[in-house]
């Protein structure tokens, strides 16, 4: 039975025929880098490695072009070399334009001995390129980004040497490098030198519309106006006529023009002095102070100004005030104030205060201050009272150091605390007892050391309520006889 051939099946099974008694098939390959994905150049150049398969009566090389992926032309060449490197660009085919993405595809065709056709040698380097990870296309980005500068968040006053930085960027086609040349300087003006910051050159996100965040070290610069300036780069590299190496850094890359921004760096607190009308006064007596505050480089912050008594009352904002104590004893007055930037300095007075010439305060408990929890020792004397704010003690006038070993003193408090003891003279301090107190009355022993010596001696008091950041203190006098 005869078999009936179709002229297709005529058609195919002759090409089968070719490929067989053809040479082996061998792509046409990309040389060098491949393509940037962004070329800032007004031209582009293209590399590709061909080789003449053995066996070929004839052998050419046919390129394809396209924009935007649209075929625009196409041309053959023969070529007679066994191997060997070619490079292509646009001209003549097409002027390249801002924003078009171009690219070109090149095939090895090879012909058979006394044939006219000629027949592909495999695959294009398009194909090849995709298959390496070398692109065979690139989009021309001719403009300049444009950058944005912020420092500390856009505040006026930093007070840390490290100062927050955000470079926002913006491009119409490349997106960033990603890379930013960032420049630090004292005083107002705009800085030179830029130099390529890694730190600052990673995007928050992708996109052509992006942000870097970092921080710019003025640690080394004086206090006062420090100045940050930042020149953007896009991805967008010049194209190599010269070499299959197609790769460009930052530097060759669309700048942007640079942009600043200052902000003022203030690391101390302001300076601070203290007026006080009278370190000495009566219970219920006014006392006024003031304090004078300045800050040469970002001024004072006047509404964070404030006064704490040290008698557990809330703080008393302002830079004068006047005000009057309760309880007789030694008060530490602090006064407190930032400047513009957050420094926050302090000053102290000490004001003593007595109790009134016609008897004193009553005891905090409303009634006889205790005489310390028993029968004083012989010879010691009555104890008198001392009003320390919410504690009284009572303290021996006298005591014979030959017979006792320690002063034995009595304390009284409404408020839970910590009682501190010192026996002192002059400077020196001989014994000393610190202690916790609960509401009510205690019997506390402060020791006599061996070889003390006959005299007027002190005892130095302090009461820290409980949970309080200040503290009471106060002195009474007690005289050490032989025995």
């Amino acid at each position: 039975m005869r078999k009936h051939l179709t002229y297709g099946t005529l058609i195919c099974s002759m090409l089968a025929a070719l490929a067989a008694a053809g040479p082996a098939a061998a792509d046409v390959t990309v040389e060098g880098t491949g393509e940037p994905a962004y070329t800032n150049s007004t031209n582009n150049t293209q590399w590709i490695h061909w080789q003449r398969p053995e066996g070929a009566d004839a052998y050419r090389l046919h390129a394809r072009y396209y924009r935007n992926n649209v075929q625009v032309s196409e041309v053959t060449w023969p070529v007679s070399e066994g191997t060997g490197t070619a490079w292509l660009d646009w001209n003549g085919v097409a002027t390249l334009e801002h924003g078009s993405q171009y690219g070109i595809c090149v095939t090895g065709e090879y012909s058979l001995p006394n044939d006219s056709m000629y027949f592909p040698d495999g695959s294009n380097s398009c194909t090849n390129g995709a298959n390496t990870g070398k692109r065979t296309y690139t989009t021309i980005d001719r403009s300049k980004p444009s950058a944005s500068v912020a420092l500390a968040g856009g505040a006026d006053f930093t007070k840390q040497g490290t100062i927050p930085l955000s470079i926002g960027f913006q491009d119409d086609v490349a997106g960033p490098n990603p890379a930013n040349f960032v420049c630090v300087a004292a005083g107002p003006g705009p800085c030179t030198g830029h130099q390529q910051m890694a730190s600052c050159s990673v995007p928050g996100g992708p996109g052509k519309s992006t942000t870097f965040s970092c921080d710019a070290d003025a640690s080394q610069l004086p206090d006062g106006p420090v100045t940050v300036c930042a020149i953007a780069a896009d991805a967008a590299v010049p194209n190599n006529p010269s070499s299959a190496n197609q790769t460009g850094n930052a530097s060759q890359a669309n700048l942007s023009n640079s942009q600043c921004d200052t902000v003022l760096l203030d690391r101390q607190g302001p300076s601070l002095a203290l007026n006080v009308s009278k370190t000495v006064v009566q219970t219920g007596e006014q006392v006024s102070l003031s304090a004078d505050a300045t800050d040469s480089v970002s001024g004072v912050d006047t509404s964070a100004s404030s006064w704490d008594f040290g008698d557990g009352k809330p703080a008393t904002p302002g830079a004068s005030v006047s005000r009057s104590f309760d309880q007789p004893g030694t008060y530490v007055v602090t006064f407190h104030a930032k400047d513009k930037a957050g420094n926050e300095s302090s000053a102290q007075k000490t004001i003593t205060v007595e109790a009134p010439a016609s008897g004193g305060t009553a005891p905090a408990a409303g009634g006889t201050p205790p005489t310390g929890g028993g029968t004083p020792p012989a010879g010691s004397g009555a104890l008198p009272g001392v009003q320390i704010g919410a504690l009284r003690v009572s303290v021996p006038k006298s005591v014979r150091i030959g017979r006792a070993k320690q002063i034995v003193l009595g304390a009284h408090t409404e408020q839970a605390g910590v009682l501190t003891l010192r026996l002192v003279r002059g400077k020196k301090v001989y014994s000393r007892l610190t202690v916790g107190l609960s509401p009510g009355d205690t019997k506390q022993r402060l020791r006599l050391p061996k070889g003390l010596k006959a005299g007027t001696y002190a005892v130095k008091i302090t009461f820290k309520p409980a949970g309080a950041s200040w503290s009471t203190a106060g002195t009474k006098k007690v005289v050490l006889r032989k025995g």
